[in-house]
């Protein structure tokens, strides 16, 4: 009797209906309703009497499953238009961070878990737990992401090179109002917002304008912004194929910041791009944040050059040598980069 098998304990079944994983309004009533269903289904299907008891079996199912479906969508209405009554109370309210928090739980969000562990590893390989080692683990690492390299030195420049510069009179020129509504007729709705909870919406009407309009221009000639605008919301992202969840560095920081400071940069980088491309300050050649263009013009030349080097079935006399010069931060944009580049040399025979 001893060397039988211990008996499994079954899990723990947290959720008491089988069938209200993603339907919130289920409850008590439509699951007996649902279960009679079945039954009066199940008997159907195994019934092997005569045609007209299938017959009667049949007709009393298909008016349960028409009474289960009537009860199913009248509670889900039920549940639909309790929950929009909460929104708009939320949205009502003075505090819409509520109200955000609420939209953002909506849709596929329900079936999203949790992806961010409260644990890191250490450098000796060690799960913590502690929340200060946590916090300080992911305040670290974010910071050094952003700092800046105390190496790298402003060039300088002598007199001969200053008097060759360009004019940038109308660079210090007052921001007008035109272009503050230019940027707040180009702001993007219904988007999250950052630390001062000011959306959009509210910037849309005169007065608002009028006072972005005092707020851009004193910050232009003073050089300086206010507290709120330089503070932000990082919404940590997992990387897709990364090894682990513990290691902060493996999650894409999306920072939500002010609107009103996006105004404001939206008008400083609209006049620089404009001066730019009027004084011929940048090469032609360059395509990445230039209105208009588009880096998939680079991507195609690159596929041309390596597609044309490299015909199958032609005789070739020579090797030809292509040497592709990249100007990019290290990090994992340039890793793709040369794994992309790689998988496309290898595909079409090439050394890489």
């Amino acid at each position: 009797m001893d060397d039988k098998l211990p008996k499994m304990k079954p899990k723990p079944d947290f959720n008491r209906y089988g069938k209200s994983r993603y339907k919130p309004y289920w409850n008590d009533y439509l699951q007996n309703q649902w279960k009679q269903v079945c039954s009066l289904e199940k008997m159907w299907l195994k019934c092997s009497g005569s045609g007209r008891q299938k017959k009667s079996l049949k007709a009393s199912y298909c008016s349960e499953r028409k009474t289960f479906d009537r009860l199913n969508r009248k509670y889900k209405r039920k549940h639909l238009l309790e929950k929009q009554n909460r929104l708009e109370e939320k949205l009502m309210a003075s505090n819409q961070r509520d109200f955000w928090k609420s939209i953002g739980k909506l849709g596929m969000s329900n079936e999203r878990n949790q992806s961010i562990p409260w644990s890191i590893i250490d450098d000796e390989g060690i799960v913590k737990t502690d929340k200060n080692l946590v916090l300080g683990k992911w305040k670290s690492d974010f910071e050094q992401l952003f700092s800046v390299n105390p190496n790298v030195r402003p060039p300088a420049y002598d007199n001969e090179t200053r008097e060759n510069q360009p004019d940038v009179t109308e660079l210090n020129e007052p921001i007008s109002r035109e272009e503050i509504i230019v940027a707040v007729e180009r702001a993007k709705l219904r988007k999250a917002t950052g630390f001062d909870e000011i959306p959009a919406e509210v910037l849309k009407n005169p007065t608002a304008i009028d006072l972005l309009h005092l707020i851009c221009n004193g910050c232009f000639e003073l050089g300086k912004v206010p507290d709120q605008w330089t503070k932000g919301i990082i919404n940590p992202i997992f990387k897709c194929g990364s090894d682990t969840r513990n290691n902060p560095l493996n999650y894409r920081g999306i920072t939500l910041t002010s609107v009103p400071s996006k105004i404001y940069c939206h008008v400083l980088n609209a006049r620089l791009s404009s001066w730019l491309d009027d004084n011929d300050i940048l090469c032609d050649e360059q395509n990445g944040f230039r209105e208009k263009r588009s880096c998939e013009e680079h991507i195609y030349t690159l596929h041309t050059i390596i597609n044309d080097q490299y015909q199958p079935g032609s005789i070739r006399t020579g090797n030809t040598i292509v040497y592709f010069l990249f100007k990019i931060s290290e990090g994992t944009l340039l890793r793709t980069m040369r794994i992309g580049i790689f998988l496309c040399c290898r595909s079409l025979r090439l050394q890489a």
